[in-house]
């Protein structure tokens, strides 16, 4: 049995257990938010926990913070004014469009993209 830890959960184990960073600093480093700084570390220290109680062996699996899918806050939007279609991260960017800066609006749905 191998247990397979990414280099993300060994950079979040790094920041914490090592440079005894908290998990704001931690967070900012990575940049993430906390939340997906602890769970990144809490996945971690269970796979290394399992692999130390089923003596397994660990491998190192290369994979970078941006080939991972941040698929459930990216959102696509029309512009009601200009109908310019743009995508934007709505927990970081305001929700605007970025041609005419207008706050009107549509969402996926309301823009028929969800069909």
């Amino acid at each position: 049995m191998k247990v397979e830890l990414t280099t993300i959960e060994l950079k979040a184990l790094e920041l914490k257990d090592i440079n005894n960073f908290n998990d704001k600093k931690c967070a900012n480093i990575m940049d993430i938010d906390i939340k997906e700084y602890n769970n990144i570390l809490n996945n971690a220290r269970a796979k290394i926990t399992k692999a130390l109680i089923d003596g397994a062996e660990i491998s190192i699996i290369e994979i970078n913070l941006n080939d991972e899918p941040k698929c459930n806050t990216l959102c696509k939007f029309r512009c009601a004014v200009c109908g310019q279609i743009y995508e934007i991260d709505y927990t970081k960017e305001d929700i605007k469009c970025p041609l005419c800066l207008s706050s009107k609006i549509m969402t996926n749905e309301e823009a028929g993209f969800s069909k």
